[in-house]
């Protein structure tokens, strides 16, 4: 099952005005594992220079909700309540979506209409703008190419058709 990490990558980029400046942006990877999702970042970020992975840690994200055309990303909490079938006791449930939008107040509104369906009634304790310069999402259809590895000679093989022949 694939989950979300949060890379930060260091690399020297030209800015407008033609300077070469350190940069340190933070993207949010969908991936199988921590090595998947380095491969990944350096994959993006290839053509930069002094790549540099600073950190990749796992994310505490359960969703991103995109709707296209905003640069700015929202963490948005979610929490509800469950009831415990075996002990009939509540427990309280946290859900982080990450949502694009322009404003907080957009962000909201997106995260309550992405979860208009759900049966039990949850609350939004906070909104948070992050700094995330991209999302890379798992692309199924993309097939991994298996590397071209020549078979392996047995060094052997002439000394044996000597002696078997």
């Amino acid at each position: 099952m694939s989950e979300y990490f949060i890379t930060k990558a260091k690399f020297l980029a030209q800015q407008d005005n033609g300077l070469i400046k350190a940069v340190t942006e933070l993207h949010l990877v969908d991936a199988l594992s921590f090595t998947e999702a380095e491969a990944r970042i350096g994959t993006e970020l290839a053509g930069c220079r002094d790549l540099v992975l600073v950190t990749c840690k796992r994310s505490n994200i359960a969703e991103v909700v995109e709707h296209g055309g905003y640069d700015l990303w929202f963490k948005v909490k979610i929490t509800y309540t469950a009831t415990i079938e075996d002990s009939d006791k509540e427990k309280k449930i946290v859900l982080y979506l990450l949502v694009e939008a322009a404003t907080v107040v957009m962000a909201e509104e997106r995260a309550r209409y992405h979860l208009k369906d759900m049966l039990v009634p949850f609350e939004v304790p906070s909104v948070v703008e992050t700094k995330f310069a991209g999302i890379l999402h798992h692309n199924p259809d993309k097939v991994r190419e298996k590397p071209n590895v020549p078979e392996p000679s047995n060094p052997n093989e002439e000394l044996e058709a000597k002696h078997n022949a």
